[in-house]
């Protein structure tokens, strides 16, 4: 074989991998992408849920005095609730944005409690979602609550 077509098939091989290299890389890109972003007929909502410190910090002074993961959750839900509700057209704001702003729309919020719960160790589902809405579900282990609807 001479060395034109050696260096041929070489480069023939350097593309083909590249072009591998290049394919999996936007599949990766786009999986990574599709659970950042909820896609509906209304827009798209994205998941911005964070565990900084300062997160961290609010969510641990929110709770303070709790002794029960029933108390824990309701605080965290009465301060996010608490936020004025103001639709910002599907730019999603990072959760300490919400709390800057004083104000967020249903995908802030629950970015903002999600990252409230997961801060404290608390499991969390990231969005429900509903025509025009998107909220939050959390399993709660608690006496109080095991006859009330929505338990399941």
């Amino acid at each position: 074989m001479s060395q034109s077509i050696k260096s041929r098939n070489f480069s023939l091989l350097v593309i083909v991998l590249a072009a591998m290299a290049f394919v999996y890389i936007v599949a990766k890109a786009a999986m990574i992408s599709e659970k950042r972003q909820i896609g509906t007929g209304e827009g798209i909502y994205t998941n911005c849920v964070s565990t900084s410190p300062s997160i961290r910090q609010k969510a641990k002074a929110l709770v303070e005095g709790c002794q029960s993961e029933l108390c824990e959750v309701q605080r965290l839900l009465d301060y996010v609730t608490a936020i004025p509700y103001k639709i910002n057209n599907f730019r999603a704001q990072k959760p300490m944005q919400t709390i800057a702003n004083g104000y967020g729309d249903c995908d802030d919020k629950s970015n903002l409690l999600i990252s409230l719960l997961h801060a404290l160790g608390k499991e969390a589902y990231y969005f429900v979602l509903v025509p025009k809405h998107i909220f939050v579900i959390t399993p709660l282990e608690d006496l109080h609550i095991t006859d009330k609807k929505g338990r399941g």
